[in-house]
Parts: C-alpha cells; sequence; structure tokens
C-alpha cells in the first residue's frame, strides 16, 4: 500500500468501509470485524460502481474488476493513509476529547469558526479507530477540528498520531467505559491526556473540573489554559450570557438553551476562538446559532408533550446533568436505560442516578435490569415507577401514562437504541 499512497488521493472519489455506502469511484477498506468480513461485500462494492478495494493480503478471492491493495493489515493501511493525507495537507488540528459532550463540543467549535477559514469537521460521532481516519482521508481543509474517543487505554494515542492536534481540547473527564478501567476515573483520565502525547500539541485547553488529574496536571505542554473555572468562565442573568476572561467580560449574547453541560460546551468553542484570534464580537455574534446535537437534550414538542431527546448514550454524570437541566412541565417523567460498560461501578452508578432522579422528576420507568435500583428508590419513596426489559411493552407504557403538558426525559446507553420511542 505504502508504494501505492498517491494514488488513493489522485484517484479515487470517496472512500468507504460499509459496502452498502460505495458511490461510484469510491475505494472499499474490507476490514475484518466481529459480525462481518469486509471482503464478503467486494461483489457489491463493484457493483456500486467502487474503483478499488484494500484487502488483506491473504485475500485469494475475485476482484469483480476492481483494484486490490493487498496489505499485511486492512486497518493499519487505513490509517497510514489518514496519517499520509495529515502530512499532504499540513493542516492546523483542534483535536476534542472528554468523557462527555465531545460531538457537541466539536459541533460547537466548527460552528464558531465557520467563516474564519475553510475547515472540516468529523462527521456525527466518527472519533475511534476506523471512524477518524476514514474522516481524515476526504479532508482538505486547512483547519481539522477532529473528534477523539476511546474505549481502553492505548486508543487516543493511536488517534493523535493519525493528526496530532496543535490545539487539544479536553471536556469533563467521569465515570464512562468503566469496565476497562479498573483504577476508575483516575486511569480514564490518564487515557484522556493521551491527547497531550504529541510534540506537535502547543496549546491545552482544559475543563477546569480535569485540569486536576495528574497525567494531564504534568503532561509537557506548553500552554494550558482551563475553561469553567480559571482562565475562561460562562455567568448567566436570566437569559443573558457573558463570558469572563481572565477578569474581563465579553460582551452578552444569547443561547439556545439553558442546559448547564451545553453552556459548558458552548464555553469550550468560545475559548478556543479566542485562542485562534477571533473578537468577542465575531463571537458573540455566533452563540446565539449554537444548537444541541441531534439525539444529545435535543427538544421535541409532539402533541403538547415536551421530549428531551438525549437517548444517544448515557453515563452517571450526563444523566445526572440531563435530569438537573429539565425544563418545568406539569409532571416530569424520566426515561432511563442502563448504563453500559461500567464493571464494578454499575450497582453504585445506578443508585447514585436513582437518587437524583428522585430530586428531579416525578415518575420513572426503567430500561434494563440494572435499572431496578432506581426503581425500588422510587417505590419506597411512594412514587410512580416501573421497570421494563421489553422495549414494545416500555413503549406502550409510556404512550399510556403520559399527558399534555408533560416533560419526558429519553436517555440511556445507545445500544438500548431508546431513540425508538420517537418512531
Amino acid at each position: 500500500m505504502s508504494n501505492n499512497i498517491a494514488d488513493v488521493f489522485e484517484k479515487y472519489s470517496g472512500y468507504q468501509v460499509d459496502s452498502r455506502l460505495i458511490e461510484p469511484g469510491n475505494l472499499f477498506f474490507a476490514l475484518s470485524g466481529t459480525k462481518a468480513d469486509g471482503h464478503s461485500f467486494l461483489s457489491e462494492v463493484a457493483r456500486r460502481g467502487g474503483k478499488g478495494a484494500v484487502v488483506d493480503q491473504k485475500y485469494v478471492g475475485e476482484d469483480f474488476g476492481l483494484r486490490l491493495f493487498r496489505v499485511p493489515c486492512v486497518l493499519s493501511a487505513l490509517q497510514l493513509c489518514a496519517h499520509a493525507q495529515w502530512k499532504r495537507i499540513q493542516p492546523y488540528v483542534i483535536g476534542v476529547t472528554g468523557s462527555v459532550g465531545k460531538t457537541t463540543t466539536k459541533e460547537l467549535i466548527a460552528t464558531v469558526l465557520e467563516g474564519e477559514r475553510p475547515l472540516a469537521k468529523t462527521p456525527k460521532s466518527l472519533n475511534s479507530q476506523i471512524g477518524l481516519p476514514l474522516s481524515i482521508l476526504s479532508m482538505t481543509e486547512p483547519l481539522w477540528v477532529l473528534e477523539m474517543g476511546m474505549s481502553q487505554p492505548g486508543e487516543i494515542t493511536d488517534l493523535v498520531r493519525l493528526a496530532p492536534p496543535d490545539l487539544a481540547v479536553i471536556g469533563r473527564i467521569a465515570l464512562a467505559h468503566a469496565a476497562f478501567f479498573p483504577g476508575g476515573v483516575e486511569d480514564i483520565a490518564a487515557a484522556k491526556a493521551e491527547i497531550l502525547s504529541q510534540s506537535q500539541t502547543k496549546i491545552a485547553l482544559i475543563h477546569a473540573a480535569s485540569s486536576h488529574f495528574i497525567p494531564i496536571a504534568q503532561a509537557p505542554v506548553p500552554q494550558k489554559i482551563t475553561f469553567c473555572g480559571g482562565d475562561y468562565i460562562m455567568l448567566q442573568e436570566n437569559r443573558q450570557y457573558v463570558i469572563r476572561e481572565r477578569g474581563v467580560d465579553s460582551p452578552s449574547f444569547t443561547l439556545t438553551t439553558s442546559a448547564t453541560h451545553f453552556g459548558e460546551n458552548a464555553l469550550a468553542a468560545a475559548a478556543v476562538a479566542r485562542i485562534l484570534g477571533l473578537s468577542w464580537e465575531v463571537i458573540c455574534s455566533r452563540m446565539p446559532r449554537l444548537l444541541p446535537v441531534s439525539g444529545r437534550f435535543e427538544t421535541k414538542l409532539i402533541n403538547h408533550v415536551t421530549y428531551i431527546h438525549d437517548a444517544y448514550n448515557a453515563s452517571p454524570v450526563a444523566v445526572k446533568a440531563a435530569l438537573e437541566n429539565l425544563p418545568p412541565g406539569k409532571r416530569k417523567i424520566a426515561v432511563l436505560g442502563t448504563m453500559r460498560e461500567l464493571g464494578s461501578y454499575t450497582q453504585e452508578s445506578h443508585l447514585d442516578v436513582g437518587k437524583s432522579a428522585l430530586e428531579h422528576v416525578d415518575v420513572l420507568i426503567g430500561f434494563g435490569v440494572e435499572c431496578a435500583s432506581m426503581v425500588d428508590l422510587f417505590s419506597k419513596a411512594g412514587r410512580p415507577a416501573m421497570l421494563f426489559e421489553e422495549f414494545s411493552s416500555l413503549k406502550l407504557h409510556l404512550q399510556s401514562i403520559v399527558e399534555p403538558g408533560d416533560v419526558v426525559l429519553v436517555k440511556g446507553s445507545n445500544s438500548l437504541a431508546l431513540w425508538r420511542i420517537f418512531d
């Protein structure tokens, strides 16, 4: 593959790992996963107009008219091509990580910076070992805003080698994917600190609540700036906001939502813009444009019921933030699904979220056996609560109890697909 890197950028119209998304002229990376082997779909790639495919060197099947690149490891080849694209473009890279709010922060940064110079951003939540390099292959702009996620130690190290950030943004760090981190939040912080491991990274913008973790505090980055405390603070009075930058206030502006966790993400975006030299006048004029990302505390008004669609994913700190920021309504109903990948922290985390729910909502609907402790809390307090393990029964129950004027929060791990409530 290394002898033909130029072919990737000069001869192909796009890049895919999903044969169903192939368009004419695309190059296909035939990845082998636990559920499917990409080599089994080469005929479909050809039928859809694909032009070439990167395959394992041991592949002995037909080429179906495709130009085949035989490599020792298809995933490594994908990542090698992404790094080659970074070297070819030499962009300014803003890398975004954290336990919660990564996608929203990435989107808000891009919105504030749009119009200053051409930029590219990772689409949706493509922040993984596959999604990030695949996204990079199509980026030709001089400024990249890249979301960098992980579920295990070492994965962010691999991502920053592909496109080292010039400016790294670290959001709030909390229990997420804790099943892979026996040391809990300290180990998670060490994994997130991997975004600071490249000498190319000259500036780190760090959530104040994350700045005290030793791997982050000791990372040899020339300049560290904090937000939500320290260098940048968001102040609110009614619907008006100002940002205090090292003791000096910005002009006032409005936001589309008063949710505190959205405000933290917006503050990070504003701080990035200031670091890159934008004036407060420009930044404040763009802040009212910032919108929640689909599936992240997204408001839907359906039949006079306010639904908060926050079903993309769930961790303890994210669920508690959603509960604390629910808008007023006749009743507040929480549909809460299991929080996955918490390992030994599963029981205590669900109980902790249940205590928060007891403070903020009137009715609880749990989905998954791990939510039993939450339902028990409500029952002991004499509050309405039901536990479900079958989705269709949950949906029917919700439909039977919801009334005009209610506020309904829908939140749980993405694998539960609680967003089906809105189908």
